[in-house]
């Protein structure tokens, strides 16, 4: 009978003690580093009360008796056990404690974008993607839910989770894995044309679809990281560069922003930003040529001399029309930037203006302004008509093939600062067209040029009825 009990013990031993410690035994727990909700059991002798389990919690603490609160969370075990016998010196005599970790915790995912509570969440058992919104809170009329992105490894899924809402594809739900990042990107509705575009940003580096994208004034970082597609393999995401059209540079922690760690660098965009997402396997002998050129992005050095500005502008296949050559800004590596007149340089032979670029400068090429208005009511083509530098009245009508029949030309109106912060103004466009440059004043940027077929009310309420017709209008890119 003894024979035949110890027998059924071994057996227990080999079936369950293995499933117990197969998770210890298949990482290196001298490397390890703690997370949340590992199970530790911390043997401190003379103390019997001490000597248990514990549980790293959500702060990535433990509490123990008399040393209070202390960090585990990414020490490695051998580590927790060095700080706390220095602790615990403080009330023993040489103490002696050992750390064992006994069970791995279940791990954390991260969710960032469209969500009330953004951040780590700890990752439950059989945890779905439709349990995950539920418990964050997604914002129904905000959140993208056909763009879902869960970054998992070096992999990025792309989820359509409105599929799986309609019933029309069940693995839009899928479960969620330890140390996964999803993000929930801003729906953006193509019938809102009401805002002007800002202008534009250029996306360069490590991204599937390099090149230039329309900005909104509420237009952020990720929104248009999501549209470039980020080549995460590759990509160094801790360190994303802006550069500003003034030629002022950032460093911005993208893979923060996604796990919900620091939101507020998921910055607004300004027009003529580029955005350079280096690559890890990228050295040092490069520099970054940005802006108004025809090809964007990291070139490389034969020699850590440097090349000058006039070499690096053919490396960029030259530039583009809209380019601000006479403010070209070269940015050194140290943060210092210089003035060059490139239109000098180009068209006058001012040789002065052809500086050395060393490794790790950026030549950046400012862009004009682009000043985009609306010309609408009595016109052959109304629609959105944009011009760099400057436009007025009369370049606008131009533009949109002069007034149709009927049109009451001296009731035009602009409204300006639609909709934020609107005015209206009154314009005789008689006297614009028969070359009274008094009347035909410069145009900002969002300006509503409306020709009216009939006698029209300043009053906002009024314009706030007509500028509906704003929604849907055709685009056309007058600089072509």
């Amino acid at each position: 009978m003894g024979r035949l009990r110890l027998s059924l013990l071994w057996f227990l031993y080999l079936i369950f003690l293995p499933n117990f410690f197969n998770e210890i035994f298949a990482i290196d727990t001298e490397r390890y580093l703690l997370q949340k909700n590992d199970i530790l059991y911390i043997s401190i002798k003379g103390d019997a009360v001490a000597s248990r389990e514990y549980t790293i919690g959500i702060d990535g603490k433990i509490t123990l008796s008399l040393i209070g609160s202390i960090k585990a969370e990414g020490l490695k075990v051998k580590e927790l056990e060095k700080l706390l016998k220095e602790e615990y010196s403080r009330y023993y005599v040489a103490p002696l404690i050992s750390v064992s970790l006994i069970k791995v915790g279940p791990g954390c995912i991260y969710i960032s974008g469209e969500v009330e509570d953004y951040g780590e969440v700890q990752l439950e058992d059989g945890f779905s993607l439709a349990k995950l919104l539920f418990k964050q809170k997604v914002k129904e009329k905000s959140a993208d839910l056909e763009r879902i992105k869960i970054f998992r490894k070096e992999k990025v899924i792309e989820i359509d989770f409105l599929k799986f809402l309609k019933g029309e594809d069940s693995s839009g739900n899928t479960l969620l894995e330890k140390d996964d990042i999803i993000y929930i990107p801003e729906k953006i509705s193509p019938q809102d044309t009401s805002l002007v575009s800002s202008g534009r940003v250029t996306v360069i580096g490590a991204v599937s679809n390099p090149g230039e994208y329309k900005i909104y004034p509420n237009s952020r970082l990720l929104d248009i990281l999501t549209l470039a597609n980020i080549d995460y393999e590759h990509a160094d995401i801790s360190n994303v560069i802006i550069v500003s059209k003034n030629g002022n540079k950032v460093i911005i922690n993208v893979l923060k922003i996604l796990k919900g760690e620091d939101v507020s660098r998921n910055v607004y965009l300004k027009p003529w930003d580029t955005i350079i997402l280096p690559a890890y396997e990228e050295t040092e002998m490069k520099i970054i040529i940005v802006g108004a050129v025809k090809r964007s992005g990291t070139y490389r050095l034969r020699e850590p001399e440097g090349i000058r500005v006039k070499e690096a502008l053919i490396l960029s296949e030259g530039y583009r029309e809209e380019a601000d050559l006479s403010n070209t800004l070269v940015i050194r590596n140290n943060g210092l930037k210089e003035t060059i007149d490139l239109k000098k340089l180009l068209y006058s032979g001012d040789v002065t203006q052809d500086i050395i670029l060393k490794p790790g400068d950026t030549l950046m090429i400012p862009q004009k302004e682009l000043i985009e208005v609306y010309v609408l009511g009595k016109v052959a083509k109304p629609g959105l008509y944009s011009r760099y530098e400057s436009m007025n009245i009369f370049q606008a009508l131009s533009f949109a093939e002069q007034p149709t029949f009927g049109a009451q030309l001296a009731q035009t109106r602009i409204i300006r600062g639609w909709p934020d912060n609107p005015k209206v103004i009154r314009v005789n466009l008689s006297k614009v067209i028969g070359g009274n440059l008094e009347e035909d004043i410069l145009l900002e940027n969002g300006d509503v040029i409306y020709v009216p077929e009939t006698v029209v009310s300043d009053s906002l309420e009024f314009w706030a009825r007509i500028l509906g017709s704003i929604r849907g209008t055709y685009k056309v890119d007058s600089n072509k």
